[in-house]
Protein backbone atom coordinates (compact mmCIF):
# COMPACT_ATOMS: atom_id res chain seq x y z
CA UNK A 1 0.00 0.00 0.00
CA UNK A 2 2.93 2.47 0.83
CA UNK A 3 4.31 1.86 -2.37
CA UNK A 4 1.15 2.47 -4.36
CA UNK A 5 0.80 5.89 -2.70
CA UNK A 6 3.94 6.91 -3.02
CA UNK A 7 3.70 6.08 -6.58
CA UNK A 8 0.78 7.80 -6.64
CA UNK A 9 1.85 10.83 -5.04
CA UNK A 10 4.72 11.23 -7.44
CA UNK A 11 2.00 10.50 -10.51
CA UNK A 12 0.54 13.41 -9.24
CA UNK A 13 3.39 15.88 -8.79
CA UNK A 14 4.39 14.77 -12.14
CA UNK A 15 1.02 15.30 -13.69
CA UNK A 16 1.29 18.84 -12.30
CA UNK A 17 4.59 19.66 -13.24
CA UNK A 18 3.43 17.97 -17.21
CA UNK A 19 0.86 20.81 -17.02
CA UNK A 20 3.03 23.66 -16.34
CA UNK A 21 4.99 22.38 -19.02
CA UNK A 22 2.00 22.32 -20.92
CA UNK A 23 1.21 25.72 -20.34
CA UNK A 24 4.64 27.73 -20.45
CA UNK A 25 5.26 25.50 -24.23
CA UNK A 26 1.80 26.84 -25.42
CA UNK A 27 3.17 30.64 -24.18
CA UNK A 28 6.54 30.16 -25.12
CA UNK A 29 5.14 29.52 -29.23
CA UNK A 30 2.58 32.15 -28.91
CA UNK A 31 5.37 34.89 -28.44
CA UNK A 32 7.77 33.25 -30.28
CA UNK A 33 6.08 31.65 -32.59
CA UNK A 34 7.38 28.62 -34.59
CA UNK A 35 10.70 27.03 -33.12
CA UNK A 36 11.36 25.51 -36.42
CA UNK A 37 11.14 26.45 -39.89
CA UNK A 38 7.86 25.77 -41.44
CA UNK A 39 8.25 23.78 -44.38
CA UNK A 40 7.40 25.84 -47.78
CA UNK A 41 7.18 24.20 -51.15
CA UNK A 42 10.66 22.85 -51.09
CA UNK A 43 10.27 21.18 -48.27
CA UNK A 44 6.98 19.50 -48.69
CA UNK A 45 8.47 16.15 -49.29
CA UNK A 46 9.81 16.39 -45.90
CA UNK A 47 6.84 17.46 -43.63
CA UNK A 48 6.72 13.58 -42.66
CA UNK A 49 9.97 13.70 -41.25
CA UNK A 50 8.83 15.90 -38.37
CA UNK A 51 9.16 19.59 -39.54
CA UNK A 52 6.34 21.19 -37.44
CA UNK A 53 6.76 23.63 -34.56
CA UNK A 54 8.59 22.40 -31.94
CA UNK A 55 6.28 23.94 -29.43
CA UNK A 56 3.73 21.39 -30.84
CA UNK A 57 6.37 18.43 -30.78
CA UNK A 58 6.64 18.84 -27.07
CA UNK A 59 2.74 19.64 -26.39
CA UNK A 60 1.92 16.27 -28.23
CA UNK A 61 4.35 14.33 -26.59
CA UNK A 62 3.64 15.96 -22.96
CA UNK A 63 0.30 15.34 -23.86
CA UNK A 64 0.76 11.58 -24.35
CA UNK A 65 2.66 11.16 -21.41
CA UNK A 66 -0.22 13.25 -19.37
CA UNK A 67 -2.91 10.68 -20.64
CA UNK A 68 -1.40 7.71 -20.26
CA UNK A 69 -0.83 8.32 -16.87
CA UNK A 70 -3.90 9.85 -15.71
CA UNK A 71 -5.91 6.70 -17.36
CA UNK A 72 -3.64 4.74 -15.06
CA UNK A 73 -4.05 6.86 -11.75
CA UNK A 74 -7.17 6.26 -9.48
CA UNK A 75 -8.44 8.70 -7.32
CA UNK A 76 -7.50 7.48 -3.62
CA UNK A 77 -10.53 6.94 -1.60
CA UNK A 78 -9.06 7.69 1.74
CA UNK A 79 -7.90 10.95 3.53
CA UNK A 80 -3.98 11.80 3.49
CA UNK A 81 -4.33 11.82 7.27
CA UNK A 82 -5.86 8.25 6.83
CA UNK A 83 -2.96 7.51 4.50
CA UNK A 84 -0.41 8.36 7.46
CA UNK A 85 -2.03 6.79 10.16
CA UNK A 86 -1.53 3.34 8.40
CA UNK A 87 2.24 4.32 7.45
CA UNK A 88 3.08 4.83 10.93
CA UNK A 89 0.94 1.78 11.96
CA UNK A 90 2.33 -0.28 9.53
CA UNK A 91 6.12 1.14 10.45
CA UNK A 92 5.25 -0.23 13.89
CA UNK A 93 4.02 -3.69 13.23
CA UNK A 94 7.13 -4.34 10.58
CA UNK A 95 9.13 -2.86 13.41
CA UNK A 96 10.55 -0.32 11.00
CA UNK A 97 9.60 1.89 13.78
CA UNK A 98 10.39 1.20 17.22
CA UNK A 99 9.03 1.45 20.63
CA UNK A 100 10.38 4.99 21.88
CA UNK A 101 11.68 6.16 18.54
CA UNK A 102 10.57 10.10 17.56
CA UNK A 103 8.54 10.45 14.58
CA UNK A 104 9.72 13.52 12.90
CA UNK A 105 6.64 15.47 10.96
CA UNK A 106 8.93 17.20 8.33
CA UNK A 107 10.22 13.84 7.77
CA UNK A 108 6.73 12.53 6.76
CA UNK A 109 5.52 14.94 4.94
CA UNK A 110 8.40 14.54 2.75
CA UNK A 111 8.63 10.73 2.43
CA UNK A 112 5.40 10.97 1.59
CA UNK A 113 5.07 13.60 -0.73
CA UNK A 114 1.65 15.55 1.12
CA UNK A 115 1.89 18.88 3.52
CA UNK A 116 2.38 18.95 6.84
CA UNK A 117 -1.61 20.01 7.76
CA UNK A 118 -2.63 15.92 7.00
CA UNK A 119 0.67 14.67 9.04
CA UNK A 120 -0.06 17.03 11.81
CA UNK A 121 -3.25 15.42 12.13
CA UNK A 122 -2.37 12.31 12.26
CA UNK A 123 -0.13 12.34 15.19
CA UNK A 124 -2.91 14.08 17.07
CA UNK A 125 -5.01 11.01 16.36
CA UNK A 126 -2.47 8.59 17.50
CA UNK A 127 -1.60 9.99 20.02
CA UNK A 128 -5.11 9.37 21.31
CA UNK A 129 -5.22 5.70 20.09
CA UNK A 130 -1.82 5.60 23.07
CA UNK A 131 0.47 4.50 19.98
CA UNK A 132 2.09 7.89 20.16
CA UNK A 133 2.97 9.92 23.04
CA UNK A 134 3.65 13.74 22.37
CA UNK A 135 6.54 15.57 25.07
CA UNK A 136 6.69 19.23 24.90
CA UNK A 137 9.19 20.91 22.89
CA UNK A 138 10.77 17.48 22.02
CA UNK A 139 7.88 16.21 19.54
CA UNK A 140 6.39 12.70 19.30
CA UNK A 141 7.52 9.32 20.10
CA UNK A 142 6.37 5.20 19.62
CA UNK A 143 4.70 4.77 22.90
CA UNK A 144 6.59 2.10 25.06
CA UNK A 145 3.89 0.82 26.93
CA UNK A 146 4.28 -0.62 31.00
CA UNK A 147 2.85 -3.84 31.83
CA UNK A 148 0.49 -2.34 33.96
CA UNK A 149 -0.85 0.04 30.59
CA UNK A 150 -1.15 -3.37 28.31
CA UNK A 151 -2.64 -4.77 31.25
CA UNK A 152 -5.13 -1.49 31.29
CA UNK A 153 -5.92 -1.90 27.60
CA UNK A 154 -6.56 -5.49 27.16
CA UNK A 155 -8.72 -4.96 30.30
CA UNK A 156 -10.64 -2.02 29.17
CA UNK A 157 -11.31 -3.63 25.72
CA UNK A 158 -12.74 -6.79 27.33
CA UNK A 159 -15.47 -4.86 29.49
CA UNK A 160 -16.17 -2.91 26.39
CA UNK A 161 -16.30 -5.68 24.33
CA UNK A 162 -17.77 -7.94 26.25
CA UNK A 163 -20.87 -5.34 26.79
CA UNK A 164 -20.96 -4.50 23.67
CA UNK A 165 -21.22 -8.26 22.46
CA UNK A 166 -24.14 -8.87 24.88
CA UNK A 167 -26.31 -5.51 23.28
CA UNK A 168 -25.52 -7.35 19.75
CA UNK A 169 -26.47 -10.76 20.33
CA UNK A 170 -29.80 -10.90 19.59
CA UNK A 171 -29.20 -9.01 16.56
CA UNK A 172 -26.75 -11.90 15.52
CA UNK A 173 -28.21 -14.22 12.91
CA UNK A 174 -27.35 -17.71 12.35
CA UNK A 175 -25.71 -16.45 8.84
CA UNK A 176 -23.24 -14.09 11.30
CA UNK A 177 -22.64 -16.83 13.65
CA UNK A 178 -21.40 -19.54 10.60
CA UNK A 179 -19.23 -16.56 9.50
CA UNK A 180 -17.65 -16.08 13.11
CA UNK A 181 -16.70 -19.71 13.02
CA UNK A 182 -14.92 -19.80 9.94
CA UNK A 183 -12.92 -17.21 10.60
CA UNK A 184 -11.73 -19.33 13.70
CA UNK A 185 -10.81 -21.85 11.37
CA UNK A 186 -8.97 -19.63 9.13
CA UNK A 187 -7.21 -17.87 12.07
CA UNK A 188 -5.79 -21.36 12.91
CA UNK A 189 -4.33 -21.95 9.26
CA UNK A 190 -2.28 -18.62 9.85
CA UNK A 191 -1.24 -19.63 12.91
CA UNK A 192 0.17 -22.80 11.31
CA UNK A 193 1.80 -21.15 8.86
CA UNK A 194 3.21 -18.13 10.73
CA UNK A 195 1.14 -15.25 8.97
CA UNK A 196 0.81 -12.73 11.45
CA UNK A 197 -0.47 -10.01 9.82
CA UNK A 198 -3.17 -12.05 7.85
CA UNK A 199 -3.80 -13.72 11.69
CA UNK A 200 -4.55 -9.96 12.90
CA UNK A 201 -6.90 -9.38 9.72
CA UNK A 202 -8.75 -12.40 10.68
CA UNK A 203 -8.98 -11.22 14.33
CA UNK A 204 -9.90 -7.96 13.40
CA UNK A 205 -13.01 -9.31 11.01
CA UNK A 206 -14.06 -11.72 13.88
CA UNK A 207 -14.44 -9.18 16.71
CA UNK A 208 -15.67 -6.10 14.48
CA UNK A 209 -18.62 -8.41 13.29
CA UNK A 210 -19.60 -8.81 16.93
CA UNK A 211 -19.54 -4.94 17.55
CA UNK A 212 -20.98 -4.01 14.22
CA UNK A 213 -24.38 -5.93 15.42
CA UNK A 214 -23.84 -3.68 18.46
CA UNK A 215 -26.89 -1.06 18.48
CA UNK A 216 -24.58 1.19 20.99
CA UNK A 217 -22.57 3.57 18.76
CA UNK A 218 -20.59 4.76 21.57
CA UNK A 219 -19.15 1.20 22.70
CA UNK A 220 -18.35 1.10 19.36
CA UNK A 221 -15.92 4.01 18.59
CA UNK A 222 -14.45 3.47 22.63
CA UNK A 223 -13.81 -0.15 21.60
CA UNK A 224 -12.74 0.89 17.82
CA UNK A 225 -10.14 3.16 19.33
CA UNK A 226 -7.77 0.28 21.06
CA UNK A 227 -7.77 -1.60 18.44
CA UNK A 228 -4.67 -0.71 16.71
CA UNK A 229 -2.60 -0.80 20.02
CA UNK A 230 -3.63 -4.67 20.80
CA UNK A 231 -2.89 -5.34 17.57
CA UNK A 232 0.19 -4.54 17.61
CA UNK A 233 0.58 -5.85 21.21
CA UNK A 234 -0.65 -9.30 19.73
CA UNK A 235 1.31 -9.41 16.63
CA UNK A 236 4.48 -9.00 18.16
CA UNK A 237 3.43 -11.26 21.02
CA UNK A 238 1.14 -14.22 19.76
CA UNK A 239 3.83 -16.51 18.93
CA UNK A 240 4.94 -17.04 22.62
CA UNK A 241 1.46 -16.85 24.10
CA UNK A 242 -0.57 -19.38 22.59
CA UNK A 243 -0.46 -22.79 20.08
CA UNK A 244 -2.58 -22.53 16.74
CA UNK A 245 -5.19 -24.61 18.06
CA UNK A 246 -5.15 -22.19 20.89
CA UNK A 247 -5.67 -19.25 18.56
CA UNK A 248 -8.92 -21.21 17.57
CA UNK A 249 -10.39 -22.85 20.72
CA UNK A 250 -10.23 -19.30 22.18
CA UNK A 251 -12.41 -17.49 19.75
CA UNK A 252 -14.90 -20.58 19.25
CA UNK A 253 -15.87 -19.74 23.02
CA UNK A 254 -16.97 -16.62 22.02
CA UNK A 255 -18.90 -18.02 19.41
CA UNK A 256 -20.60 -20.72 21.69
CA UNK A 257 -21.33 -17.98 24.38
CA UNK A 258 -23.09 -15.99 21.57
CA UNK A 259 -25.30 -19.08 20.60
CA UNK A 260 -26.45 -19.52 24.33
CA UNK A 261 -27.81 -15.69 23.94
CA UNK A 262 -26.86 -15.30 28.02
CA UNK A 263 -25.53 -11.94 28.49
CA UNK A 264 -23.89 -13.19 31.70
CA UNK A 265 -21.93 -16.00 29.99
CA UNK A 266 -21.62 -13.52 26.79
CA UNK A 267 -19.89 -11.27 28.83
CA UNK A 268 -17.58 -13.29 31.39
CA UNK A 269 -16.38 -14.95 28.18
CA UNK A 270 -15.24 -11.96 25.96
CA UNK A 271 -13.82 -10.14 29.23
CA UNK A 272 -11.81 -13.40 30.01
CA UNK A 273 -10.87 -13.85 26.76
CA UNK A 274 -8.80 -9.89 26.72
CA UNK A 275 -7.78 -10.37 30.28
CA UNK A 276 -5.94 -13.60 29.99
CA UNK A 277 -4.20 -12.41 27.17
CA UNK A 278 -3.35 -9.02 28.71
CA UNK A 279 -1.87 -10.37 31.90
CA UNK A 280 0.39 -13.15 29.32
CA UNK A 281 1.61 -10.09 27.34
CA UNK A 282 2.55 -8.65 30.32
CA UNK A 283 4.62 -11.08 31.68
CA UNK A 284 6.34 -11.87 28.40
CA UNK A 285 7.46 -8.13 27.97
CA UNK A 286 9.34 -8.44 32.05
CA UNK A 287 11.42 -11.44 31.21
Amino acid sequence: MLRAFRAQNRGMLNIHRLRETVANSSALHSRHGTLMKKPGPRDSHSTNRGHFPLANFYRLSIMSTFDIMESRMEIPKATYKDYVIRHIYDGIMNDRFRAGEKILEQELSLELGISRAPVREALRELVGEGLLSHQAQRGHFITLLSSHEIIDAYQTRGVIEGYAAALAAPGLSAEDLGTLQQLCGRMENHARRQQHRELIERGEEFHNLILDRCPNRELYNFGDRLSRKLHILFCRYWGTLYQPEEVAARHLRIVDSLRQRDTTVIEATIRDHYFETGRKIAAVQQQ
